[in-house]
């Protein structure tokens, strides 16, 4: 592979492809300083995966040479600086390169981390442009990236490299002494999920999920429509580590909706609350979703709720906002195609 910027020398550091069994260790630190308090639930358990997979490497670095698609997964590239006073280099920066699992056609950009005294030297910059080229030398089509909507700087950047939003998560929370009362909705009908209702809610959900958010984290069919073999299993691990699922969905006659999920954790700092709605019926629903929603939390301890939802859908934000949850940041998708 050829670089866009080669590497300064081994006296002064730049530029390096990530050696699995060198740098995973480094980089999953670098990666829980630089981004400390915006590591959500899924980032957390990537990053606890990170550094399982350092640990293990002396015995499982084999497999990486023998399977290139486990190779790719972990392939990206460091920026290194002397250490100030000592001999050797330390790793100053980090970009991942990644398959994007729901469209493999597609590659992503992520944990673009750079230590706080390298920082505004460009070398995020030379990283993500390295990355890109990258992509381009593997076959993508293009290549997607996730970047807070309140990191000003980091979007002007992509934008400058050409980029541009296509999607986005907008998180809001309910502190957990805020219960609303139970709002109704007269036109619809509000239960819980049962089995025969997977398809439409399948449907739903690939119907209201914008695409670049499915092609970074895949809907799965079997998440909606669970054989029995699957929920004895889930019941179970969720009973051991103390957490529960619950989903609820509206009907309005026999057509579906509304989808909410409400993932309770017993040990854990936030409950999460995710809602599909219908285009049709957006804003009508989901203060009764979610007010219904709320009670099953009863007997759980007490803990701030946070959903997630699309931020195109205004409406439904609205609702949140009316049931008195504050907005907390918004999670942006943004796109280069390469072809």
């Amino acid at each position: 592979m050829i670089l866009t910027f080669a590497a300064e020398g081994a006296d002064r550091g730049g530029m390096r492809e990530v050696d699995p069994g060198r740098d995973l260790g480094v980089v999953a630190e670098l990666i829980a300083e630089g981004f400390a308090g915006d590591l959500d639930g899924r980032a957390q358990a990537a990053l606890r995966e990170m550094r399982r997979t350092a640990r293990m490497w002396p015995f499982i670095g084999w497999l990486a040479e023998a399977d290139p698609l486990l190779r790719e997964s972990l392939s990206g590239f460091v920026w290194e600086e002397p250490v100030p006073g000592k001999r050797g280099l330390q790793v100053a920066a980090n970009v991942s390169l990644n398959p994007a699992v729901g469209m493999r056609r597609w590659s992503v950009i992520c944990n673009v981390v750079t230590r706080p005294e390298y920082r505004r030297k460009g070398i995020a910059r030379r990283l993500t442009m390295a990355a890109i080229d990258a992509a381009r030398e593997r076959g993508a089509e293009g290549v997607l990236l996730q970047v807070y909507a309140a990191n000003l700087a980091a979007r002007q950047l992509y934008a400058d490299l050409g980029f541009r939003e296509v999607a986005g998560e907008r998180d809001l929370c309910l502190d957990k002494a805020a219960r609303p009362p139970l709002a109704e909705a007269p036109d619809y009908i509000i239960r819980p999920l049962r089995p025969f209702d997977g398809s439409a809610a399948y449907e739903l959900a690939q119907r209201e999920t914008p695409e670049a958010l499915q092609w970074l984290v895949p809907l799965r069919q079997g998440e909606y429509r669970p054989d029995v073999l699957s929920v004895a299993e889930q019941w179970l691990s969720g009973l051991l580590a103390g957490r529960r699922v619950y989903r609820l969905l509206a009907l309005q006659g026999e057509r579906l909706a509304a989808l909410l999920t409400l993932r309770a954790d017993r040990r854990g700092p936030v409950h999460g609350l995710s809602l599909l709605s219908d285009a049709a019926d957006r804003g009508k629903i989901e203060a009764a979703l979610v007010s219904q929603a709320l009670r099953l939390l009863a007997g759980w301890p007490p803990a701030p709720v946070l959903a997630t939802v699309s931020q195109d859908h205004k409406s439904t934000i609205e609702a949140l906002q009316g049931l008195g949850f504050k907005d907390q940041r918004t999670l942006l998708v943004m796109r280069k195609n390469l072809r």
